[in-house]
């Protein structure tokens, strides 16, 4: 069972290398900010981070976030993996838009997919924490 905790008006739980968000309403800049922070304490753990983002009850994002996550998803960050649960189109869109951005600027951006069900994005990032884990153990000095 999870452990879940707040954060505005949002919920999110942390296990080894996942980081659950539960969104309700907007994203507020200090909120995007918070996620960040979350994934980034992960991923310097483990060297990768699962990320889930619950949409089904959220609104998308302020203008002050989405500016934020552009600019963060501008760098390599390439050891992780996205799933967004229940995305309008509004957030589908946006999200595609931030990641072209990146595009742009000649980054190749780490993949976010979208689904319908928690089953759903726990199963496809399992796949991922697979490729993950194989790759540590490849580039492990003793083994690679």
């Amino acid at each position: 069972m999870p452990n879940w905790e707040s954060f505005g008006r949002h919920r999110y739980y942390r296990e080894t290398d996942l980081a659950f968000f539960e969104h309700h309403g907007g994203v507020s800049l200090e909120e995007i900010q918070f996620v960040f922070q979350v994934s980034d304490e992960i991923r310097a753990s483990q060297g990768y981070i699962l990320v889930v983002f619950d949409m089904r009850d959220g609104s998308g994002m302020s203008q002050q976030a989405r500016r934020y996550c552009g600019e963060r998803t501008r760098t390599n960050q390439l050891d992780s993996a996205t799933v967004i649960v229940g995305a309008s189109l509004a957030i589908r869109t946006v999200t595609l838009l931030v990641q072209n951005a990146g595009r742009l600027f000649g980054q190749q951006p780490p993949p976010i997919h979208f689904c319908d069900t928690i089953p759903e994005a726990l199963q496809m990032l399992a796949g991922h924490r697979k490729r993950f884990l194989a790759a540590r153990v490849a580039n492990h000095p003793l083994t690679g």
